[in-house]
């Protein structure tokens, strides 16, 4: 086969798109496993963080509880009271703290958790609540390392995982704190406080939380003992892995890193509490990452096989169209030498070897009349007329095919210029309109969003809006495109050169009979130097925006409206955020009001 042209042509093609089809596989098969690499790493590192931000909503609630004791009414009276003194009756006191304390801890999330509380005043009151709080000495506790370096701090601070000191307990772990009670009158110190809380106040957050084969979530304090384990029994045990339990030591917060975990290699991913106690440690068996860059890379194979099978089909169907003409002219070229010379339109064409079979229909059809004309010199010589097949374009249907091809272009819909041209529109026929309208402020933050959904496309969907507006203030009414040119401004001057995601915040409340707005970005913050001169209204400045609204403009046409009762105030910080507070008199329309 490779001694005939087809076959030189296809092994020709082929061996091309081979070469070409290993380059692509090699580039494309690394790209591949780095991708899947990058994937497992972001899925996994989102998790682990989501999963210690979960932890963290807990811890929250076991500090807002040890601040609700640090300054309490209720306790402090009792631990600065004389109770030598006939006029004071410990027993009421007691009774109706301990109330208050049931009362407090019975309406939190928390309530299953506090295993104990001990509550002791520098005036020899203590008050205890919960049943293992009743079984624990005080003096033990009081004897502890731990206590005695923190039962006087003003601030929560947690201590990791410790043996539960009560003599009678469900659990021989606990996470307790000791931390001072001061006098809400002087602020002074007047006690301290120690609260256990059960493991499980953190391992309640996962456990419908199912970890798939290979891999295996840790929940450690900063010191390394396991708090919570999707493996069962390893309460209180510290982590069996001294990398991880060195770079615990670094205090690494949010990363990962390579580790051998029970004799396999794997990937640690960590995310640090923001107590700076707590860890939460995932481990990722290197075998699965493997076995999905190598799912990865077979799959690249059989794509490049398959394109490696179609073009070599295609290959074979290019050089048939090309070897197929010549073939049919030589199979002529012999017709002609035995004597044939009938016309054969089957070897015309447009193309060059159409005319080469066109000029040798015209050749045999000389050939034949020379040899009629050699042996019937007699009859009447016959005009031979040849048929030239030309086969145009029709300029006709070229038009009707680009006429599909718009339509086609319509049908298939881009969305997201759709929206924005939507939005764009809608902006557009508001400002044709005039900016000189009083329009509820529903209205206004619909336009608001409008711009936003444009900047975001602009931005490539590097902005994101939070709007937090009380439902009783969008009906008041505020001058058409306010918020807009303030909005834009933090855009333009305080997102452009701000690198990842740009963050605008508009918040919106009634106080009084005012009406607050505050527009917030998390842009690069404006020098301090700047801010009086914001409103200064400027000639180069005018006509920056689109619908011909400054912030000056902003000022100036608010004082207008409500004359001096508003207020246009700017704050900020460099690299940290812009704020721009808005305050005019609450307005509504006459039938509202």
């Amino acid at each position: 086969m490779i001694h005939t042209l087809k076959g030189r042509l296809i092994l020709t093609f082929t061996l091309i798109l081979a070469l070409a089809a290993v380059l692509t596989f090699l580039l494309y098969s690394d790209y591949s496993r780095a991708l899947v690499e990058r994937n497992l790493v972001s899925a996994t590192s989102s998790s682990i963080r989501f999963i210690m931000d979960n932890v963290d909503r807990k811890l929250d609630e076991c500090r807002n509880l040890s601040d609700w004791i640090f300054v309490n009414r209720y306790i402090d009276k009792m631990l600065v009271r004389n109770y030598g003194s006939p006029i004071n009756n410990l027993d009421r006191d007691v009774s109706a703290a301990m109330k208050t304390i049931s009362d407090r801890i019975t309406s939190s999330t928390i309530s299953d958790d506090v295993l104990g509380i001990i509550i002791q005043g520098d005036n020899g009151v203590i008050l205890s609540s919960g049943e293992e709080a009743y079984y624990t000495s005080l003096d033990t506790l009081s004897s502890q390392d731990w206590v005695l370096a923190s039962k006087n701090r003003m601030t929560f601070s947690w201590v990791g995982l410790k043996p539960n000191l009560s003599r009678q307990h469900a659990s021989g772990f606990c996470l307790p704190i000791a931390r001072a009670v001061i006098y809400s009158d002087t602020r002074k110190q007047i006690g301290w406080q120690y609260i256990s809380f059960s493991a499980s106040v953190i391992g309640s957050v996962l456990l419908d939380l199912r970890q798939p084969k290979g891999y295996d979530l840790f929940l450690v304090d900063k010191t390394g003992n396991v708090i919570y384990s999707n493996r069962a029994g390893l309460l209180g045990t510290v982590l069996s892995n001294e990398q991880a339990l060195k770079k615990l030591g670094e205090d690494p917060g949010d990363t990962y890193f390579p580790v051998t975990f029970e004799g396999s290699k794997a990937l640690a991913f960590t995310a640090r509490s923001s107590y700076g106690s707590f860890y939460a440690m995932q481990f990722v068996d290197d075998s699965l990452l493997e076995s999905e860059k190598a799912v990865a890379s077979r799959d690249a194979l059989w794509n490049i096989l398959i394109i490696i099978g179609l073009g070599s089909v295609l290959a074979a169907m290019i050089t048939s169209t090309l070897t197929r003409p010549i073939g049919l002219l030589m199979k002529r070229m012999q017709a002609i030498a035995s004597g044939d010379f009938e016309q054969v339109k089957e070897i015309e064409g447009d193309h060059e070897l159409g005319r080469l079979g066109k000029g040798m229909n015209q050749m045999a059809a000389e050939l034949q009349e020379l040899i009629l004309k050699a042996k019937e010199d007699e009859k009447k010589k016959s005009v031979l007329e040849f048929k030239v097949l030309q086969n145009q374009i029709n300029p006709h249907f070229v038009y009707n095919v680009l006429n599909s091809v718009k339509m086609m272009a319509l049908i298939q819909k881009s969305t997201g210029i759709y929206n924005m041209v939507t939005s764009l529109g809608v902006l557009l026929k508001e400002v044709s309109k005039g900016a000189s309208d009083l329009i509820p402020l529903k209205e206004e933050l619909y336009l608001l969003d409008k711009y936003l959904d444009i900047q975001i496309v602009r931005r490539n969907g590097l902005l994101k809006s939070v709007f937090d507006v009380s439902e009783d203030s969008l009906s008041s009414l505020i001058p058409k495109f306010t918020l807009q040119p303030i909005v834009e401004n933090a855009i333009v001057h305080g997102l452009s050169d701000k690198r990842g995601m740009g963050i605008i915040e508009i918040r919106g409340w009634l106080e009084k009979d005012m009406l607050w707005i505050t527009i917030r970005d998390n842009g690069v913050g404006i020098p301090p130097e700047k801010l009086p001169t914001l409103l200064e209204e400027r000639e180069e400045s005018r006509g920056l925006y689109y619908n011909g609204v400054g912030l000056s403009n902003v000022a100036q046409r608010l004082r207008m409206v409500f004359s001096g009762d508003c207020s246009l105030d700017f704050s900020s910080e460099l690299g940290g955020y812009t704020l721009v507070s808005l305050r005019i008199p609450v307005t509504r329309k006459v039938d509202e009001a």
